[in-house]
């Protein structure tokens, strides 16, 4: 799996992992690409990947539209992933209106509360798994309409992906 620069290679075994890493990189040196050994780390039992949910949700409550600015663009990337995002975050937007004087209301609160909540679950998403079956839920309302790939293991759902309008 990739990640803007980032790679990570896994297996569910330690001589899968090691066969899945010589593909890596025999892939990588087909296409000249080169790597970075200080910043290589080699058969690790558990890593942090994405440390910026972290960072998200010991972010502190925003005290200006600046701070709500950098709050909604670090959650944009995994916004995809939260059911009904732009319902949620729409205090928060309303916030970034022309002419508005910053104000924290009830419902901004509870947006930024359930915005980090819903980032540091495990029910955000989990990776696409060719091996799985992969379901499609949808719904409506007035207001708007969403969907969810998601698989089922051990029967609970699990999302991949989820997307609204």
């Amino acid at each position: 799996m990739s990640y803007l620069d980032d790679i990570i290679v896994h297996g569910s075994t330690r001589e899968e992992c090691q066969h899945n890493l010589i593909a890596c990189l025999d892939q990588l040196q087909k296409f000249d690409l080169h790597l970075n050994q200080q910043k290589c780390s080699l058969f690790q039992e558990q890593i942090e990947y994405l440390g910026h949910v972290a960072a998200i949700v010991d972010m502190p409550h925003p005290k200006s539209t600046e701070d709500v600015i950098r709050f909604l663009s670090m959650v944009t990337y995994y916004s995809r992933f939260i059911h009904g995002a732009t319902a949620i975050t729409t205090p928060l937007r309303r916030i970034l209106c022309m002419n508005t004087i910053f104000k924290w209301t009830a419902a901004c609160e509870a947006a930024f509360l359930k915005l980090k909540h819903a980032i540091a679950s495990d029910q955000v998403f989990v990776p696409y798994d060719p091996d799985l079956s992969v379901q499609f839920a949808r719904d409506a309302s007035p207001t708007g309409i969403a969907r969810v790939l998601l698989h089922i293991v051990d029967g609970h759902e699990h999302p991949i992906a989820f997307a609204s309008r």
